[in-house]
């Protein structure tokens, strides 16, 4: 059996974007010319490599043996032609890592710290951002770390930890309002990353009433850090995972109004395509990621 190299490049871009018309854009051809290469390609393999299901394409048990093979083969070319055009050193495997914003920026650049010096075989490179499932569908992202869960069938998901959250005020902003009980917030500002205060679920799902109280006022502040800052300033209470706050509890500039009260916590995990999850630098990472969070208390 020989498989053309052409047509072995032209599948390994298929096999990332499942699109023929990406494809063919992202190789500067047409997309019967993507087409027709797949085509031969399985003729020559004498097996099918894909499936198409409604607009999707599916790799076969096949497809995704060769992908391995194709990302092995092609990303030590590409890292080859970075040493050929000048770039010295020894040969790097480029890895892609996402992460929501905040956990990103607070925590998880502290435990890369102690995984780069181990690895200086992978060059790194973190996104950080509250879209990440789109990225790794799309081979933008080799894997990511999210709450928010992914169920494609393409993707594996290993739980890493669970995050836990804290109702967090000034003290003067507590003395002031008089806050003592959950009902007492329905009365002050909540902050929160969205207009509706949907931010607040966790919270609310988990109050033993039915029906609670619904706040007298929500004020919009995007981001995690813009809530904490709120809180500090007295503007009112944010509700916040708590390793964002450890250093400002522990200093008294911010209360938990509700310790041990148990809100509903978020399970953050590690997420990767199967085609990839095996993939040297993407299993090093994964397997670096379980054993520093392994016992991770949120």
């Amino acid at each position: 059996m020989a498989l053309d190299l052409h047509q072995l490049k032209t599948f390994w871009a298929f096999a990332r974007l499942r699109s023929v018309t990406q494809t063919a854009e992202r190789m500067f051809v047409t997309q019967s010319a993507v087409s027709h290469a797949l085509k031969k390609l399985e003729r020559s393999a004498g097996t099918r490599l894909s499936i198409r299901r409604g607009r999707e394409y599916e790799l076969t048990e096949a497809g995704e043996e060769l992908f391995r093979a194709c990302d092995r083969i092609f990303g030590e070319i590409e890292r080859c032609e970075g040493i050929l055009h000048g770039s010295g050193g020894p040969l790097r495997h480029k890895l892609m890592l996402g992460a929501p914003v905040e956990f990103g920026t607070t925590l998880l650049l502290r435990e890369l710290a102690r995984f780069i010096p181990l690895h200086p075989e992978i060059r790194l490179h973190c996104t950080f951002s509250h879209h990440l499932h789109a990225p790794l569908l799309r081979d933008e992202l080799d894997l990511i770390i999210d709450c928010k869960p992914c169920h494609h069938r393409d993707v594996e998901r290993v739980f890493l930890f669970r995050e836990r959250y804290a109702v967090v005020a000034s003290p003067a902003f507590v003395h002031r309002n008089r806050l003592r009980d959950p009902d007492d917030l329905a009365r002050v500002t909540m902050l929160s990353l969205d207009e509706k205060g949907e931010w607040w679920n966790n919270f609310v799902m988990a109050l033993p009433q039915k029906n609670p109280a619904l706040p007298a006022h929500i004020m919009q502040i995007n981001h995690v850090r813009g809530l904490i800052n709120g809180a500090l300033a007295g503007i009112g209470v944010a509700f916040v995972p708590r390793y964002t706050v450890e250093g400002e509890l522990r200093r008294g500039q911010l209360l938990d109004l509700f310790p041990g009260r148990g809100w509903m916590d978020d399970q953050f995990c590690v997420y990767v395509k199967r085609v990839r999850r095996d993939l040297p630098g993407t299993k090093a990472l994964a397997e670096f990621l379980l054993a520093r969070f392994a016992d991770f208390k949120a």
